[in-house]
């Protein structure tokens, strides 16, 4: 019976330590927002899941600043083709008027953003970037508000 219990007791160490420093690189990244003036809050979000092909409710963090400009609240959100997308073929651009210009603003965005899960979006009082994780790039987030504040 030890036999059985002793490979176990191994992972004990090893579960501990991910649980430590796992929540670390959320707190880091959440910290270095904060100090930048991004908004960051955990929301509950439609995220596509299983290629596009449908939609799943999940925690997904938001980091967001004031927007600049007055306009139409827009979305960008990643969808496939078939649902319509314009941008990337993944990137479905919705607002009140889907313009060119909307278009254009939003496709370097677009093109900065091709791996894994990011949508964005402008409304009356912010602009906003919702991923799914904590670990990414804040200079990457940073920028990008910084350019849809704009937009």
């Amino acid at each position: 019976m030890l036999h059985l219990i002793a490979p176990l007791l191994l992972l004990i160490p090893l579960v501990l330590f991910f649980r430590t420093f796992g929540s670390r690189k959320k707190k880091n990244t959440y910290d270095q927002a904060i100090l930048r003036g991004i908004a960051v809050t955990e929301v509950d979000r439609d995220v596509p899941i299983n290629d596009f092909s449908s939609l799943k409710k999940m925690k997904i963090a938001r980091y967001a600043l004031p927007r600049l400009v007055r306009g139409d609240s827009w979305e960008m959100l990643m969808r496939d083709k078939k649902s319509g997308a314009q941008l990337l073929d993944f990137y479905l651009v919705k607002s009140k008027e889907v313009t060119p210009q909307l278009l254009d603003a939003l496709r370097p965005v677009a093109e900065n953003f091709t791996e894994g899960y990011f949508e964005f979006e402008g409304t009356d009082k912010d602009v906003a970037i919702f991923l799914e994780g904590w670990g990414e790039d804040i200079d990457l987030i940073y920028n990008t508000l910084v350019t849809l504040q704009n937009i």
